[in-house]
Protein backbone atom coordinates (compact mmCIF):
# COMPACT_ATOMS: atom_id res chain seq x y z
CA UNK A 1 0.00 0.00 0.00
CA UNK A 2 2.39 2.38 -1.31
CA UNK A 3 0.07 5.35 -1.18
CA UNK A 4 -0.53 4.87 2.48
CA UNK A 5 3.28 5.30 3.35
CA UNK A 6 3.18 8.75 1.46
CA UNK A 7 0.48 10.02 4.06
CA UNK A 8 2.44 10.31 7.40
CA UNK A 9 1.07 10.70 11.15
CA UNK A 10 -2.29 10.02 12.46
CA UNK A 11 -2.14 12.15 15.40
CA UNK A 12 -5.41 14.15 16.30
CA UNK A 13 -7.22 15.14 19.10
CA UNK A 14 -11.00 15.15 20.73
CA UNK A 15 -13.82 15.70 18.00
CA UNK A 16 -15.66 19.10 18.68
CA UNK A 17 -19.01 19.03 16.35
CA UNK A 18 -18.65 23.25 15.41
CA UNK A 19 -20.15 24.98 12.54
CA UNK A 20 -17.51 27.12 10.69
CA UNK A 21 -13.94 25.99 10.12
CA UNK A 22 -11.27 27.27 7.58
CA UNK A 23 -13.13 29.60 4.80
CA UNK A 24 -11.14 27.77 1.39
CA UNK A 25 -10.17 30.62 -1.33
CA UNK A 26 -12.27 29.54 -4.16
CA UNK A 27 -10.18 30.30 -7.13
CA UNK A 28 -6.53 29.89 -8.99
CA UNK A 29 -3.81 29.66 -6.74
CA UNK A 30 -1.86 33.21 -7.93
CA UNK A 31 -5.37 34.67 -7.50
CA UNK A 32 -5.02 33.52 -3.67
CA UNK A 33 -1.18 35.19 -3.96
CA UNK A 34 -2.58 38.25 -5.32
CA UNK A 35 -5.80 38.33 -2.46
CA UNK A 36 -3.11 38.08 0.02
CA UNK A 37 -1.32 40.88 -1.24
CA UNK A 38 -4.49 42.99 -1.20
CA UNK A 39 -5.40 41.93 2.40
CA UNK A 40 -1.90 42.01 4.25
CA UNK A 41 -2.08 38.40 4.75
CA UNK A 42 -0.07 34.98 4.61
CA UNK A 43 -1.09 32.11 2.12
CA UNK A 44 -1.74 28.77 3.75
CA UNK A 45 -1.75 25.93 1.32
CA UNK A 46 -3.26 22.55 2.38
CA UNK A 47 -1.37 19.70 -0.26
CA UNK A 48 -3.41 16.70 -0.15
CA UNK A 49 -4.29 13.87 -2.34
CA UNK A 50 -7.63 12.44 -2.62
CA UNK A 51 -6.42 9.03 -1.65
CA UNK A 52 -4.67 9.83 1.46
CA UNK A 53 -6.32 9.09 4.82
CA UNK A 54 -4.54 11.58 7.02
CA UNK A 55 -5.78 13.87 5.09
CA UNK A 56 -9.42 13.25 5.21
CA UNK A 57 -9.34 12.95 8.73
CA UNK A 58 -8.19 16.50 9.11
CA UNK A 59 -11.15 17.77 6.87
CA UNK A 60 -13.36 15.99 9.08
CA UNK A 61 -12.01 16.52 12.38
CA UNK A 62 -10.00 19.82 12.45
CA UNK A 63 -10.38 22.34 9.46
CA UNK A 64 -14.24 22.52 10.05
CA UNK A 65 -13.50 23.79 13.86
CA UNK A 66 -14.24 27.36 14.73
CA UNK A 67 -11.47 27.52 16.73
CA UNK A 68 -9.33 26.70 14.10
CA UNK A 69 -11.28 28.40 11.26
CA UNK A 70 -10.92 31.73 13.88
CA UNK A 71 -7.08 31.92 13.42
CA UNK A 72 -6.60 30.74 9.40
CA UNK A 73 -9.61 32.97 8.98
CA UNK A 74 -7.74 35.92 10.44
CA UNK A 75 -4.15 35.46 9.56
CA UNK A 76 -4.06 33.44 6.29
CA UNK A 77 -5.77 33.30 2.98
CA UNK A 78 -6.25 29.39 2.50
CA UNK A 79 -5.90 27.43 -0.20
CA UNK A 80 -6.56 23.58 -0.71
CA UNK A 81 -4.31 21.92 -3.27
CA UNK A 82 -5.26 18.39 -4.53
CA UNK A 83 -1.35 17.70 -5.49
CA UNK A 84 -2.61 15.56 -8.59
CA UNK A 85 -5.29 17.58 -10.18
CA UNK A 86 -4.03 18.49 -13.39
CA UNK A 87 -6.59 21.19 -14.34
CA UNK A 88 -5.57 23.16 -11.23
CA UNK A 89 -1.92 23.20 -12.25
CA UNK A 90 -1.57 20.71 -8.38
CA UNK A 91 1.35 18.77 -9.60
CA UNK A 92 3.03 21.52 -10.89
CA UNK A 93 2.49 23.75 -7.54
CA UNK A 94 3.23 20.61 -5.49
CA UNK A 95 6.82 20.21 -7.62
CA UNK A 96 7.58 23.60 -7.55
CA UNK A 97 7.49 23.31 -3.67
CA UNK A 98 9.40 20.07 -3.66
CA UNK A 99 5.94 18.82 -2.10
CA UNK A 100 7.10 14.65 -1.13
CA UNK A 101 4.34 13.51 1.19
CA UNK A 102 0.68 13.84 2.14
CA UNK A 103 -0.41 16.46 4.09
CA UNK A 104 2.21 19.23 3.56
CA UNK A 105 0.76 22.56 4.71
CA UNK A 106 2.84 25.42 3.20
CA UNK A 107 2.99 28.94 5.13
CA UNK A 108 3.75 31.50 2.56
CA UNK A 109 4.39 35.48 1.68
CA UNK A 110 2.26 36.83 -1.13
CA UNK A 111 4.93 36.97 -3.62
CA UNK A 112 4.72 32.87 -2.71
CA UNK A 113 8.01 32.91 -1.25
CA UNK A 114 8.35 29.85 1.83
CA UNK A 115 7.96 31.27 5.12
CA UNK A 116 7.43 27.27 6.51
CA UNK A 117 6.09 24.41 6.06
CA UNK A 118 4.48 21.51 7.98
CA UNK A 119 3.60 17.73 7.66
CA UNK A 120 1.16 15.04 8.55
CA UNK A 121 -2.09 15.52 10.45
CA UNK A 122 -2.41 17.32 13.71
CA UNK A 123 -4.24 17.93 16.49
CA UNK A 124 -6.43 20.81 16.26
CA UNK A 125 -4.66 22.96 19.25
CA UNK A 126 -1.07 22.38 17.92
CA UNK A 127 -2.51 22.99 13.95
CA UNK A 128 -3.17 26.24 15.12
CA UNK A 129 0.42 26.30 17.45
CA UNK A 130 2.31 25.41 14.19
CA UNK A 131 1.15 28.89 12.22
CA UNK A 132 1.75 30.90 14.92
CA UNK A 133 4.99 29.37 15.34
CA UNK A 134 5.88 29.85 11.78
CA UNK A 135 3.99 33.26 11.42
CA UNK A 136 3.19 34.71 14.43
CA UNK A 137 6.60 35.12 16.66
CA UNK A 138 5.53 32.30 19.00
CA UNK A 139 8.26 30.59 20.30
CA UNK A 140 8.44 27.07 20.68
CA UNK A 141 8.00 25.56 24.11
CA UNK A 142 9.52 21.90 23.17
CA UNK A 143 12.96 22.93 24.04
CA UNK A 144 12.58 23.41 27.57
CA UNK A 145 10.13 20.38 27.33
CA UNK A 146 13.04 18.47 26.13
CA UNK A 147 15.61 19.28 28.54
CA UNK A 148 13.62 18.30 31.63
CA UNK A 149 12.79 14.78 29.61
CA UNK A 150 16.41 14.50 29.17
CA UNK A 151 17.54 15.40 33.01
CA UNK A 152 15.29 12.28 33.95
CA UNK A 153 11.85 13.95 34.98
CA UNK A 154 9.09 11.35 34.52
CA UNK A 155 6.08 12.39 35.86
CA UNK A 156 2.94 11.10 33.72
CA UNK A 157 1.07 14.57 33.29
CA UNK A 158 4.87 15.78 32.37
CA UNK A 159 5.34 13.38 29.57
CA UNK A 160 2.52 13.39 28.07
CA UNK A 161 2.67 17.33 27.74
CA UNK A 162 6.06 16.80 26.04
CA UNK A 163 5.22 13.82 23.84
CA UNK A 164 2.13 15.87 22.71
CA UNK A 165 4.37 19.06 22.10
CA UNK A 166 6.30 16.84 20.54
CA UNK A 167 4.40 16.41 17.29
CA UNK A 168 4.79 20.14 16.49
CA UNK A 169 8.52 19.76 16.19
CA UNK A 170 7.75 16.44 14.01
CA UNK A 171 5.62 18.20 11.82
CA UNK A 172 8.23 21.26 11.29
CA UNK A 173 10.93 19.38 11.29
CA UNK A 174 13.00 20.38 8.14
CA UNK A 175 15.41 17.23 7.86
CA UNK A 176 14.96 14.79 5.32
CA UNK A 177 12.18 12.40 5.53
CA UNK A 178 14.51 9.44 6.90
CA UNK A 179 16.31 11.96 9.42
CA UNK A 180 12.62 12.45 10.59
CA UNK A 181 11.71 8.98 10.32
CA UNK A 182 14.73 8.44 13.13
CA UNK A 183 13.76 11.16 15.05
CA UNK A 184 9.68 9.91 14.89
CA UNK A 185 11.23 6.36 16.02
CA UNK A 186 13.16 7.27 18.89
CA UNK A 187 9.99 9.18 20.09
CA UNK A 188 7.78 6.28 19.67
CA UNK A 189 10.29 4.36 22.22
CA UNK A 190 9.47 6.83 24.21
CA UNK A 191 6.09 6.86 23.99
CA UNK A 192 6.30 3.26 24.72
CA UNK A 193 7.45 3.82 28.07
CA UNK A 194 4.72 6.25 28.78
CA UNK A 195 2.07 4.00 27.82
CA UNK A 196 3.93 0.84 29.92
CA UNK A 197 3.91 3.03 32.61
CA UNK A 198 0.13 3.64 32.82
CA UNK A 199 -2.59 1.39 33.09
CA UNK A 200 -3.71 0.89 29.91
CA UNK A 201 -7.66 1.62 31.23
CA UNK A 202 -6.48 5.49 32.23
CA UNK A 203 -5.08 5.77 28.28
CA UNK A 204 -8.33 5.63 27.19
CA UNK A 205 -9.51 9.44 26.82
CA UNK A 206 -8.92 12.28 23.67
CA UNK A 207 -5.24 13.01 24.10
CA UNK A 208 -4.07 9.34 25.18
CA UNK A 209 -5.57 8.35 22.17
CA UNK A 210 -4.34 11.36 20.21
CA UNK A 211 -0.68 9.81 21.73
CA UNK A 212 -1.28 6.51 20.65
CA UNK A 213 -2.56 7.04 16.95
CA UNK A 214 0.61 9.31 16.20
CA UNK A 215 3.60 7.04 17.91
CA UNK A 216 1.65 3.49 17.24
CA UNK A 217 0.64 4.27 13.96
CA UNK A 218 1.90 1.03 11.41
CA UNK A 219 2.31 -0.86 14.15
CA UNK A 220 1.90 -4.85 14.19
CA UNK A 221 -0.61 -6.60 15.32
CA UNK A 222 0.39 -8.85 18.39
CA UNK A 223 1.46 -5.03 20.05
CA UNK A 224 -0.60 -5.26 23.14
CA UNK A 225 -1.43 -1.76 23.31
CA UNK A 226 -2.58 -2.07 19.65
CA UNK A 227 -4.71 -5.55 20.96
CA UNK A 228 -6.06 -3.25 23.75
CA UNK A 229 -7.69 -0.50 21.27
CA UNK A 230 -9.02 -3.00 19.24
CA UNK A 231 -10.58 -4.65 21.94
CA UNK A 232 -11.75 -1.82 23.71
CA UNK A 233 -12.56 0.02 20.44
CA UNK A 234 -16.34 1.07 21.85
CA UNK A 235 -14.49 2.74 24.83
CA UNK A 236 -12.28 4.81 22.70
CA UNK A 237 -14.84 5.87 20.10
CA UNK A 238 -16.68 7.45 22.99
CA UNK A 239 -13.29 10.11 23.17
CA UNK A 240 -12.09 10.20 20.32
CA UNK A 241 -12.67 11.15 16.74
CA UNK A 242 -14.33 7.76 15.17
CA UNK A 243 -12.67 8.32 11.78
CA UNK A 244 -9.25 8.81 13.56
CA UNK A 245 -10.42 5.43 15.47
CA UNK A 246 -10.70 3.57 12.42
CA UNK A 247 -8.42 4.38 9.83
CA UNK A 248 -5.92 4.03 12.65
CA UNK A 249 -7.35 0.23 13.46
CA UNK A 250 -7.57 -0.79 9.96
CA UNK A 251 -4.30 0.66 8.58
CA UNK A 252 -2.97 -1.71 11.12
CA UNK A 253 -4.78 -4.44 10.06
CA UNK A 254 -4.16 -3.75 6.67
CA UNK A 255 -0.07 -3.95 7.23
CA UNK A 256 -0.40 -7.13 8.92
CA UNK A 257 -2.22 -8.59 6.39
CA UNK A 258 0.01 -7.40 3.57
CA UNK A 259 2.60 -8.76 5.61
CA UNK A 260 1.59 -12.07 6.15
CA UNK A 261 0.49 -12.36 2.46
CA UNK A 262 4.16 -11.21 1.59
CA UNK A 263 5.75 -14.09 3.19
CA UNK A 264 3.47 -16.63 2.25
CA UNK A 265 1.74 -16.74 5.44
CA UNK A 266 -2.06 -17.97 5.38
CA UNK A 267 -2.10 -15.61 8.90
CA UNK A 268 -3.24 -13.40 6.26
CA UNK A 269 -6.58 -14.64 5.82
CA UNK A 270 -7.05 -14.12 9.78
CA UNK A 271 -6.66 -10.60 9.73
CA UNK A 272 -9.36 -9.98 6.41
CA UNK A 273 -11.88 -12.15 8.84
CA UNK A 274 -11.37 -9.64 11.28
CA UNK A 275 -12.84 -6.88 9.22
CA UNK A 276 -16.11 -9.00 9.79
CA UNK A 277 -15.31 -9.43 13.60
CA UNK A 278 -13.47 -7.51 16.13
CA UNK A 279 -12.81 -4.54 13.46
CA UNK A 280 -16.48 -4.66 11.51
CA UNK A 281 -17.65 -1.69 13.27
CA UNK A 282 -14.51 0.16 12.07
CA UNK A 283 -14.83 -1.28 9.08
CA UNK A 284 -18.66 -0.24 8.52
CA UNK A 285 -17.77 3.44 9.49
CA UNK A 286 -15.16 3.94 6.47
CA UNK A 287 -17.36 1.93 4.28
CA UNK A 288 -20.39 4.62 4.65
CA UNK A 289 -17.85 7.30 3.49
CA UNK A 290 -15.14 5.40 1.33
CA UNK A 291 -16.84 1.90 -0.15
CA UNK A 292 -13.51 1.38 -2.40
CA UNK A 293 -11.19 2.30 0.46
CA UNK A 294 -8.10 -0.45 0.10
CA UNK A 295 -8.37 -0.94 3.75
CA UNK A 296 -11.74 -3.00 3.16
CA UNK A 297 -12.27 -6.74 2.31
CA UNK A 298 -13.33 -6.50 -0.99
CA UNK A 299 -9.88 -4.46 -1.65
CA UNK A 300 -7.86 -6.21 0.29
CA UNK A 301 -8.76 -9.75 -0.17
CA UNK A 302 -8.01 -9.95 -4.17
CA UNK A 303 -4.89 -7.87 -4.10
CA UNK A 304 -3.43 -10.23 -1.54
CA UNK A 305 -4.43 -13.21 -2.44
CA UNK A 306 -1.99 -12.18 -5.75
CA UNK A 307 1.06 -11.64 -2.95
CA UNK A 308 0.10 -14.67 -1.09
CA UNK A 309 0.46 -17.58 -4.07
CA UNK A 310 3.43 -15.44 -5.59
CA UNK A 311 5.13 -16.06 -2.31
CA UNK A 312 4.23 -19.45 -1.88
CA UNK A 313 5.11 -20.21 -5.21
CA UNK A 314 2.03 -21.85 -6.04
CA UNK A 315 2.51 -20.58 -9.50
CA UNK A 316 -0.52 -22.34 -11.40
CA UNK A 317 -2.99 -21.17 -8.85
CA UNK A 318 -1.63 -17.42 -9.70
CA UNK A 319 -1.90 -18.33 -12.95
CA UNK A 320 -5.79 -18.83 -12.89
CA UNK A 321 -6.22 -16.48 -10.42
CA UNK A 322 -4.96 -13.84 -12.52
CA UNK A 323 -7.26 -15.24 -15.64
CA UNK A 324 -10.28 -14.86 -13.98
CA UNK A 325 -9.11 -10.66 -13.08
CA UNK A 326 -8.34 -10.14 -16.89
CA UNK A 327 -12.13 -11.94 -17.58
CA UNK A 328 -13.59 -9.55 -15.41
CA UNK A 329 -15.21 -7.11 -17.50
CA UNK A 330 -14.69 -4.14 -15.45
CA UNK A 331 -11.18 -5.37 -15.02
CA UNK A 332 -8.49 -2.43 -14.94
CA UNK A 333 -6.20 -4.55 -17.34
CA UNK A 334 -3.50 -2.68 -17.34
CA UNK A 335 -2.89 -2.56 -13.59
CA UNK A 336 -3.64 -6.22 -13.85
CA UNK A 337 -1.32 -7.33 -16.35
CA UNK A 338 1.73 -4.68 -14.23
CA UNK A 339 0.67 -6.71 -11.01
CA UNK A 340 0.96 -10.08 -12.99
CA UNK A 341 4.78 -9.14 -13.98
CA UNK A 342 5.61 -7.97 -10.69
CA UNK A 343 4.17 -11.45 -8.95
CA UNK A 344 4.89 -14.27 -11.56
CA UNK A 345 8.82 -12.41 -11.96
CA UNK A 346 9.75 -14.46 -8.77
CA UNK A 347 9.21 -17.40 -10.56
CA UNK A 348 12.77 -18.94 -11.83
CA UNK A 349 10.64 -21.23 -14.17
CA UNK A 350 11.80 -20.24 -17.55
CA UNK A 351 7.98 -20.22 -18.95
CA UNK A 352 6.64 -17.94 -16.27
CA UNK A 353 9.73 -15.15 -16.89
CA UNK A 354 8.35 -15.52 -20.87
CA UNK A 355 5.04 -14.67 -19.82
CA UNK A 356 6.39 -11.72 -17.30
CA UNK A 357 7.95 -10.33 -20.71
CA UNK A 358 4.66 -10.90 -22.82
CA UNK A 359 2.45 -9.45 -19.40
CA UNK A 360 4.53 -6.50 -19.70
CA UNK A 361 4.53 -5.89 -22.98
CA UNK A 362 0.75 -6.00 -23.17
CA UNK A 363 0.51 -3.01 -20.37
CA UNK A 364 3.36 -1.07 -21.97
CA UNK A 365 1.46 -1.67 -25.40
CA UNK A 366 -1.77 -0.05 -24.31
CA UNK A 367 -0.58 2.79 -21.83
CA UNK A 368 2.63 3.41 -23.49
CA UNK A 369 2.41 7.25 -21.76
CA UNK A 370 2.22 5.74 -18.26
CA UNK A 371 5.85 5.95 -16.64
CA UNK A 372 4.71 2.90 -13.96
CA UNK A 373 4.14 0.83 -16.94
CA UNK A 374 7.42 2.20 -18.96
CA UNK A 375 9.19 1.14 -15.87
CA UNK A 376 8.24 -2.08 -15.26
CA UNK A 377 8.32 -3.55 -19.01
CA UNK A 378 11.81 -1.89 -19.42
CA UNK A 379 12.66 -3.42 -16.21
CA UNK A 380 11.74 -6.58 -17.57
CA UNK A 381 13.59 -6.26 -20.71
CA UNK A 382 17.16 -5.39 -19.23
CA UNK A 383 16.64 -8.39 -17.09
CA UNK A 384 15.92 -10.28 -20.37
CA UNK A 385 19.09 -8.62 -21.87
CA UNK A 386 17.38 -6.37 -24.35
CA UNK A 387 18.76 -3.44 -23.31
CA UNK A 388 18.99 -1.73 -26.62
CA UNK A 389 14.91 -1.46 -26.94
CA UNK A 390 15.04 -0.80 -23.07
CA UNK A 391 16.72 2.16 -23.69
CA UNK A 392 14.09 3.84 -26.57
CA UNK A 393 10.94 2.76 -24.73
CA UNK A 394 12.55 5.00 -21.74
CA UNK A 395 14.16 7.84 -24.26
CA UNK A 396 10.52 7.86 -25.67
CA UNK A 397 8.65 8.11 -22.48
CA UNK A 398 11.21 10.89 -21.10
CA UNK A 399 10.77 12.68 -24.75
CA UNK A 400 7.05 12.85 -23.39
CA UNK A 401 7.57 14.13 -19.86
CA UNK A 402 9.23 17.31 -21.71
CA UNK A 403 8.55 20.19 -20.64
CA UNK A 404 5.44 19.15 -18.48
CA UNK A 405 5.58 20.51 -14.81
CA UNK A 406 4.72 18.63 -12.16
CA UNK A 407 6.35 15.01 -13.35
CA UNK A 408 9.78 15.67 -11.71
CA UNK A 409 9.58 12.62 -9.79
CA UNK A 410 8.68 10.15 -12.64
CA UNK A 411 11.77 11.68 -14.51
CA UNK A 412 14.19 10.98 -12.08
CA UNK A 413 12.33 7.34 -11.93
CA UNK A 414 12.88 6.68 -15.71
CA UNK A 415 15.97 8.39 -16.30
CA UNK A 416 17.84 6.48 -13.27
CA UNK A 417 16.62 3.43 -15.38
CA UNK A 418 18.13 4.70 -18.54
CA UNK A 419 21.57 5.81 -16.31
CA UNK A 420 21.76 2.00 -15.27
CA UNK A 421 21.86 0.94 -18.68
CA UNK A 422 24.48 3.49 -19.81
CA UNK A 423 26.54 3.16 -17.10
Amino acid sequence: MNRIFAAVFGCLGPALALAGGIHFFEGSFEEALARAEEDGKHVFVDVYATWCGPCKVMDAVVFPRDDVGEHYNTHFVNVKLDAEDESINGPAISERYDVGAYPTYLYLNPDGSVVGRALGALPASLFVQVAEQLTGGLESPFAGLEARYLQGERDPEFVQDYLWDAQVELALFDGDLMQRHRRKSALEEEADEYFSSRGYSSLVNSRDFALIACYKEKKPRGDALVEYVIDNYDAFADVAPEISLARFVLEINYYAAQGAAQQGDEQYLAYLDDLNGSLKRAADYIAETEPDSELLYDSMAPRLRGDYLAAAGRWDELLAYVQDTLAQPDADRVRALRMVSRLLGRSQEPEHQALVLEYAREAYELAPDDWSTVFTYSSHLIAGGETALAREILQAALDGLEGREGVRNFREILRGQLDRITQ
